[in-house]
């Protein structure tokens, strides 16, 4: 008995070990509430590397998008694999994996997957397999464009993100109605794998039954992996690679296949920006806490680490694009510039604040304590 009981925990630690979601630097996950509504993560922004997110124990509920800044950090002389950057009120960033290639320095521009190499070298870990490949376009348009051209280039690749697609709301609806078979077979296994026959067998503890119960999770497990090729094929056709390595992974190990609704929505539109997803998927009051977050950080960037002047150049440049870019969405979304940049109420007696996080001080000083080099600013 110790021994099958063994076997249950392993399972329904392998089911809960599938449930950790990675929210990677300047991401947002999505997820749906047991109602019609959206929002974000709990803990969200997290830090500035990252963090961990726990999905829905049931799998019907397991509808969850991940969305991200663009992956690469353009200016018009060189490309970096990140903006140094930490959401506001989040801590203080971090550069100390900052790698920058100067355009005429990139030899080769490959990708295995989701990862993008330059010169033979792991460069930046895109959130899915068409971002790689586009990211790989971007660059070779940007390698053989004059310095005047790749102004043009890198504004419109911000830009290109940042825009809502009109039919985003018809296409998360069809994505919807697409799942709703694979949800319903993956609650399905999780009840009948996971809760139903452990109790069975704690009831009837034969070896038979043991055997019986494993033999049709199984095969149950493979019903849903092949409902799952072939959804995933139908709106992936181009990531092979992905859907191939999930699908053993699936095959060989049933609570696994339990979580695929997960592996099919998580990324399915990554390559949209959280200012853009976020526009047509939350309420109207997460959508401006979130637009706030992010529009302060790119205002008042905290100091992280000391750069060479070449990187920081860059990467001043590269925030000016996004700035740019990211006040054009939020202007044509119908969101208020001043507002975001003002508190919405403040203490008697407080004297200044910092404009990034917002904290408050009750006697005056320069800077925030909380964001590194961040100057407050005084109640008038």
């Amino acid at each position: 008995m110790r021994d099958e009981l063994t076997l249950l925990v392993l399972l329904w630690c392998i089911y809960a070990s599938e449930l950790g979601i990675w929210v990677p630097m300047r991401a947002v996950l999505f997820r749906k509430g047991q109602g019609r509504t959206f929002r974000t993560a709990e803990g969200f922004p997290g830090n500035a590397k990252g963090c961990l997110h726990w999905n829905h124990i049931f799998p019907y509920f397991q509808q969850v998008y991940l969305t991200q800044q663009a992956p690469l950090a353009l200016s018009t002389k060189a490309v970096a694999n990140q903006t140094g950057q930490s959401w506001a009120g989040s801590g203080k960033g971090s550069s100390a994996n900052l790698t920058a290639i100067r355009y005429d320095q990139i030899e080769s521009l490959k990708r295995d997957g989701s990862i993008l190499f330059i010169n033979g070298k792991r460069f930046v870990d895109c959130l899915a397999e068409m971002e790689a490949k586009e990211s790989i376009c971007t660059l070779e348009a940007l390698k053989a464009a004059t310095e005047e051209k790749r102004a043009e280039l890198v504004g419109g690749y911000y830009k290109s993100r940042l825009s809502p697609d009109k039919d985003i709301n018809e296409h998360l609806g069809n994505l919807n109605k697409a799942t709703q078979k694979l949800r319903i077979l993956c609650s399905g296994l999780f009840l009948y794998a996971l809760v139903l026959c452990p109790i069975l067998y704690a009831y009837y503890p034969a070896p038979h039954t043991l055997l019986y119960y494993l033999l049709s999770s199984v095969l149950f497990g493979w019903l849903i992996s092949a409902e799952y090729f072939l959804l995933h094929r139908k709106l992936f056709p181009k990531e092979g690679a992905k859907r191939v390595q999930t699908l053993l992974k699936q095959s060989f190990c049933f609570p696994i296949a339990i979580g695929a609704c997960k592996d099919i929505t998580l990324k399915a539109k990554a390559a949209f920006d959280p200012i853009a997803m976020g526009k047509v998927i939350l309420n109207a009051e997460s959508y401006e806490d979130l637009c706030r977050l992010i529009w302060l950080d790119l205002k008042y960037p905290t100091q992280t680490a000391m750069l060479s002047v070449e990187a920081t150049a860059h990467q001043e440049e590269t925030r000016n694009h996004l700035i740019e870019a990211t006040r054009s969405a939020l202007e044509a979304n119908g969101i208020s510039i001043e507002k975001l940049e003002t508190p919405a109420s403040l203490d008697p007696g407080t004297v200044c604040f910092c404009p990034r996080c917002f904290s408050e001080y009750q006697k005056e000083r320069a800077t925030c304590t909380d964001c590194s080099g961040i100057s407050t600013k005084a109640i008038s």
